[in-house]
């Protein structure tokens, strides 16, 4: 992202996984996390969503389930 000029934020990550939800690309979603986490870049409670939403969407429930306590460590709080 960065060599092509594209700002490395919460925000393109957070369109990005939406994007891999949407095409039902579960795995990447997570890589995609992964990724942003590892660049200190801050996921927010939009960015779990979208990474849970993936997971679910493909049927990974354990994986939509572990980010929702990762969630909670990182401060959010999933919306009732």
């Amino acid at each position: 992202m960065g060599e092509r000029g594209v700002q490395r934020d919460t925000s393109t990550y957070n369109a990005l996984i939406s994007v891999m939800k949407a095409a039902g690309k579960w795995k990447l979603a997570l890589k995609l996390l992964r990724r942003m986490r590892s660049e200190g870049v801050p996921p927010d409670t939009i960015t779990f969503s979208a990474a849970m939403a993936a997971c679910a969407r493909g049927g990974e429930w354990r994986s939509a389930l572990l980010l929702m306590g990762s969630m909670r460590q990182a401060g959010g709080r999933p919306h009732t």
